[in-house]
């Protein structure tokens, strides 16, 4: 089995063409269609992108100073 290696310019090239045939793709869906795609897209990306900045700020949120709850507890206790 051999293994293809490529430089530089031919993943420009291959990027390139990715980009025309999607651009030839696009052309061919009507513009309602188009529109449909982008708004599944943004409205999926609007969901997703705050739930992954939770799931990554999460354990941060969790971390407790216990200097300041003693504080507070001693504020409203005595």
């Amino acid at each position: 089995m051999k293994i293809k290696s490529y430089s530089n310019i031919d993943f420009i090239e291959i990027t390139i063409q990715n980009i025309y045939s999607r651009v030839s793709l696009e052309r061919k869906m009507s513009t309602s269609q188009i529109r449909k795609q982008w708004l599944i897209f943004s409205i999926c990306y609007l969901l997703i992108y705050p739930l992954l900045s939770l799931m990554i700020n999460l354990p941060q949120l969790f971390k407790l100073d216990l200097s300041q709850f003693n504080l507070l507890e001693k504020t409203i206790f005595y």
